[in-house]
């Protein structure tokens, strides 16, 4: 009899459950609240595993960056962004880092004020294929010398566009010098140099001295036009000391 008494329990109990999880409603699907597409400046081919940052303007504990790579269809989708004031950008390996409503590539582009909930129609990022500017390094006896930083700098006249991308280290030194670093690398074991992922400009080339205590400049080459996705090649050998 007591064994009769558990099974009626048993199955009275999960009966009782079922008009319950019949209730139970399916989650929402959570939606895009900034989402768009990033894209080839010429030709609009979409580009797949471009790095989407979404930064806010004050970071803070409940306001950090946040990042995702695009599809195989270049698109991107962000979700659950907590209210706040946001810059949008897109970058990819041999392309000009694109800020959402920038002018040119050295603005930092528009602040996006997101709200709770809010949805932003989608975006159309263009990606403008980046120039190059390559060449040798020798010292006064004509043999190649590693380990030479080089940089590519921009005039005084593009100081303050520039100084949106810039930390305040490099823009002290522009104001003194009249000339902003942009990109900058180190000669090769054979004197070689590439600066790559450079915008359409003109730039000078600086030849600098890694090895003392404060960096000197040793020369600079006249203004080379960058025409993406051109590679601009000096054919002179560039001195490493000065006075050559």
């Amino acid at each position: 009899m007591p064994a009769i008494i558990i099974l009626l329990l048993l199955v009275t109990s999960q009966t009782a459950q079922d008009p319950a999880s019949s209730a139970e409603k399916p989650a929402e699907k959570q939606e895009c609240q900034i989402s768009g597409q990033i894209v080839q400046q010429e030709g609009g081919q979409p580009l797949r595993k471009a790095f989407v940052a979404l930064r806010p303007e004050q970071p803070s504990k409940d306001h950090k960056q946040i990042s995702q790579k695009t599809a195989e269809d270049g698109r991107f989708c962000f979700k659950n962004i907590a209210p706040g004031r946001y810059v949008l950008g897109a970058e990819h390996k041999g392309y000009v880092k694109q800020m959402y409503g920038a002018e040119d590539a050295w603005s930092a582009g528009s602040v996006m004020a997101v709200e709770q909930g809010q949805k932003f129609e989608p975006i159309l990022l263009r990606l403008m294929r980046a120039g190059v500017i390559s060449g040798k390094v020798v010292d006064e006896d004509g043999e190649a010398t590693p380990g030479i930083v080089v940089q590519a700098l921009l005039s005084a006249d593009e100081i303050e566009r520039v100084a949106t991308f810039q930390e305040e280290s490099m823009r002290a030194m522009g104001r003194k010098t009249g000339l902003v670093p942009v990109q900058a690398t180190v000669t090769n074991d054979l004197g070689e140099f590439r600066l790559a992922d450079l915008a359409p400009g003109k730039y000078f080339v600086n030849v600098s001295s890694g090895r003392e205590e404060r960096e000197v400049f040793l020369f600079i080459t006249p203004r080379i036009i960058v025409h993406p996705p051109e590679e601009q090649q000096i054919l002179d050998e560039l001195p490493a000391s000065p006075g050559r």
